[in-house]
């Protein structure tokens, strides 16, 4: 996986007033943690929509420059962005120490792919995610964007479970190898009529334009 460098800037001041002239000055605070010392830091706004546009997007390895009385590079991963709850803008970052060398833990998403086989869809067969990130454990240039599962390899009346996941080399689940992750179900063809009249389908709507 390919690195983002990030340059941030320590800063002394903290609280709430120091956070807003940050972002009125058109940055972001952040914080960085984990092995070492911690510090408050500012980073440019764009810095952050950079990470989230890398390959490894939010778990990307960061290359961090860390400007202030002594200039300091180390390894980080975009742990937390907090988010307004009304303009949706990001309002405070955090930033966690990695060793390259060392595994780490972190949650991934988990995403469908492909489509269900012929005969399931023609039995009316829906496939329901049911588990959307899972907990893994690997080094940290090992992250992967997300963890796949393959609609096309799965079976009448099958449940998918966290220990079907196929994953990466180098990469350990830690969440319950139980857990259900994607449930197969058919949907009765009298409920699917019944869901197409209430949502308004083309066949309701030229019904309704034939009376």
């Amino acid at each position: 996986m390919d690195r983002v460098r990030v340059t941030a800037h320590v800063r002394q001041s903290a609280g709430k007033s120091s956070a807003r002239q940050i972002r009125r000055e058109g940055r972001l605070p952040a914080i960085i943690y984990g092995k070492g010392d911690s510090a408050a830091l500012t980073i440019e706004a764009d810095t952050l929509v950079a990470i989230r546009r890398s390959a490894g997007g939010g778990n990307a390895v960061l290359d961090m420059n860390l400007l202030g009385e002594q200039e300091e590079q180390c390894h980080a991963i975009l742990r937390e962005v907090q988010i307004d709850p009304v303009t949706r803008e990001p309002l405070h970052v955090d930033f966690f120490r990695v060793d390259p060398n060392e595994p780490i833990r972190v949650t991934v998403n988990v995403e469908m792919i492909n489509e269900l086989r012929d005969e399931l869809k023609a039995a009316n067969t829906i496939a329901s995610l049911v588990l959307r990130e899972v907990e893994i454990q690997c080094l940290p240039g090992d992250i992967p964007e997300s963890i796949r599962v393959d609609l096309a390899a799965l079976t009448s009346s099958q449940s998918f479970h966290t220990g079907d996941l196929d994953l990466p080399e180098g990469v350990t689940l830690i969440t319950d190898t139980e857990t259900a992750v994607v449930t197969l179900h058919a949907v009765s063809a009298d409920r699917e009529a019944l869901e197409e009249s209430e949502t308004g389908t083309p066949a309701a709507e030229e019904a309704a334009e034939e009376q």
